[in-house]
């Protein structure tokens, strides 16, 4: 955990020493998004959009500026490219089961019924972003692509509507009453964001944006869940689509170099 928030401060002190060079930006996006955990059957569509999160971010993006860039084409890459930093608030998501095997009256489906959980995530990264269309350029509007890598810290729950899990652990499907099964409480991981979207420009400084991210947990127990089965082995991944507005910092009331 050290490593990565180590890592994340000195990316952003080290671009931000060349400020000269740099436009910053801040920006604020809110959204939904859907956790895909052990909760639910496998493939079943409610087990992931049943479980869904309000989610808030707060961004700071680092365009490369110089007027050798806007002749040249020797860094051409540059003209595409922008660093974003972050910080995700994933609001508590409350877990149920879905699916087939929740039906009916046998005991087994009472008790998966019967078995809620929920979890709340926040994450702190940096991700490239490569745009379609040359920042240099004046256009309405600019598709893109990122990639970033983030750490996660998550706080879970677990409760049955049948009593006490932790005085009377059988009131938990089978699989769940295992050693080991469960790992309810706090923890992190490392996480992986891939993700696509597009600007569109409002004014001179300011842009309305809209992303959707696909982040990927190292970890099986964000949801508190960790039984040795088939259907349980994956670990957890959330989707997110967020619209938000950016605002450009510079103090100089000049147009844009560029426009999205």
């Amino acid at each position: 955990m050290k490593f990565f928030t180590t890592l994340f401060f000195i990316c952003v002190f080290s671009i931000s020493v060349k400020a000269q060079e740099a436009i910053h930006e801040v920006g604020v996006f809110l959204g939904t998004g859907a956790i895909q955990t052990d909760f639910g059957q496998r493939n079943d569509f409610f087990s992931s959009y049943g479980n869904n999160v309000i989610s808030f971010s707060a961004t700071h993006y680092i365009q490369f500026y110089s007027q050798e860039l806007k002749v040249s084409d020797r860094y051409h890459w540059k003209k595409h490219f922008m660093l974003k930093s972050e910080i995700n608030i994933f609001t508590r998501a409350n877990f149920e089961h879905f699916g087939k095997y929740t039906e009916g009256n046998s005991i087994s489906a009472q008790k998966l019924s019967a078995m809620k959980g929920h979890a709340s995530v926040m994450s702190i990264g940096v991700s490239a972003e490569y745009y379609l269309r040359s920042l240099y350029n004046d256009v309405l509007w600019n598709p893109f692509v990122t990639i970033g890598l983030k750490y996660s810290w998550f706080n879970n729950g677990l409760e049955s509507d049948l009593g006490d899990w932790r005085k009377d652990v059988t009131v938990l499907p089978a699989k769940y009453q295992t050693p080991n099964a469960l790992d309810v409480g706090r923890g992190s991981t490392p996480t992986i964001a891939l993700g696509a979207g597009t600007r569109l420009r409002l004014t001179n400084r300011l842009d309305l944006a809209g992303i959707f991210n696909w982040h990927i947990y190292f970890s099986d127990t964000v949801d508190g869940l960790q039984a040795d089965v088939p259907e349980n082995r994956n670990n957890e991944w959330m989707t997110n689509i967020q619209v938000g507005l950016i605002y450009d910092l510079r103090s100089s009331a000049k147009s844009k170099a560029y426009c999205f």
